[in-house]
């Protein structure tokens, strides 16, 4: 029954990033090309930045209160960084459906192959995918489940917080810290504030399964590339523990590809590559290359 429910998340049209695209689109990241949709989405964008700075504003009012303000920052400084991601992902789309695109037509291609090893690969890699991608989704639901219900099993559990409810000496638990142009105090307009917060809450959890797990699945992908041209790679030089001599390399070369100047010309491209030193900068401290992330 799950397996039938989550092919309804495939996508033929684009085998590795199928579930992933479709939950961009879904969310808004990708915005569509009905300009009423598009006009929806940005709206619903709007909406969620402007409930950032609605925290911000509940931030100034209880500064006073150190251990709420301690609290309420935390939160804050999630929605900031869930909302960097969503309007810089919206800001560079362009940029973005390029490396969607382009991931979707690599994999594409790689398919093709009749190397039952490159197939071994690209199958684990995608299986690796969906589990990456559909355990993100039901980790950030399930957070935000708890989130949305946590006040309501306080007050269920908590009989010295029913009493200091009734007594006015604490206030409704917010779902998430936010200030409203009304008093949210009251029952009424706890109520309604609520549900302004779990709205919210219900969008940034769509902007971070959307945005997180594609990024994830797609630097997945370049390692699942780099395995696959060291394996095309291994028929020409040999494998690292049983390279093959020069001469030996220089005949297959000669037998498989450079025959036909289409295949001298991917030759030229690969052996341009294996001239260069690519390094990764992660963080200030350390550099990463390539066998870092081909090891295994």
């Amino acid at each position: 029954m799950l397996k039938n429910y989550l092919s309804k998340f495939e996508d033929p049209r684009a085998p590795l990033l199928g579930p992933n695209i479709k939950c961009l689109k879904f969310v808004g990241l990708l915005l569509p090309e009905s300009m009423k949709w598009r006009i929806i989405y940005i709206i619903l964008h709007a909406f969620q930045s402007l409930f950032v700075i609605t925290q911000y504003i509940d931030v100034w009012y209880i500064k006073s209160d150190k251990s709420l303000l301690y609290n309420n920052l935390k939160t804050t400084m999630l929605g900031t960084v869930n909302m960097a991601k969503a309007l810089s992902f919206l800001a560079w789309s362009k940029y973005w459906k390029d490396i969607l695109d382009y991931v979707t037509k690599a994999d594409l291609e790689q398919r093709l192959s009749n190397d039952k090893v490159n197939h071994r690969i690209i199958s684990h890699t995608t299986s690796y995918c969906r589990k990456v991608t559909y355990i993100n989704w039901s980790l950030e639901i399930l957070t935000c489940l708890f989130v949305i219900v946590s006040p309501i099993l306080k007050y269920i559990l908590s009989p010295m917080y029913r009493e200091n409810i009734r007594n006015g000496d604490e206030d409704y638990l917010a779902v998430v810290n936010s200030w409203v142009p009304w008093d949210k105090r009251t029952l009424a307009g706890y109520i309604f504030a609520s549900a302004y917060q779990i709205f919210a809450a219900l969008m940034a959890v769509a902007w971070l399964s959307g945005y997180d797990a594609t990024a994830i699945v797609i630097m997945v992908f370049f390692k699942g590339e780099m395995k696959l041209l060291r394996q095309d790679s291994s028929k020409i030089f040999g494998s690292e523990g049983e390279p093959v001599g020069v001469e030996e390399a220089k005949r297959r070369l000669k037998s498989c590809w450079w025959l036909e100047a289409v295949h001298r010309k991917d030759l030229i491209l690969l052996m341009m590559q294996y001239k260069k030193t690519v390094v990764f900068s992660a963080g200030p401290f350390v550099e990463l290359v390539m066998p870092t992330f081909i090891s295994s």
